[in-house]
């Protein structure tokens, strides 16, 4: 589902319990884009928590406007190269 700004309220509690259990996971993981500005993008991978599931995966990303096509490649490389 796409959330536009301002929709999507998010504690810091909330994203570092999902940060946590990403750590320990065997079938997900955070990557994240930097320039020498800061964050500029992420993506999620997040497997299936159920072995008739742990084969398939969501992923989630979320990327700065002015960066979008350079880290998109970057991404999608990145992905390739994981088998994902």
């Amino acid at each position: 589902m796409l959330w536009e700004e301002g929709e999507r309220n998010i504690e810091p509690e909330n994203q570092l319990k999902m940060i946590e259990s990403m750590k320990n996971s065997e079938n997900s993981t955070i990557l994240v884009a930097e320039d020498g500005n800061g964050l500029v993008g992420y993506l999620l991978v997040i497997g299936g928590n159920a072995r008739r599931n742990r084969h398939s995966g969501y992923i989630v990303f979320g990327i700065l406007k002015a960066t979008e096509k350079k880290v998109l490649v970057l991404f999608y490389s990145k992905i390739r190269t994981m088998g994902i």
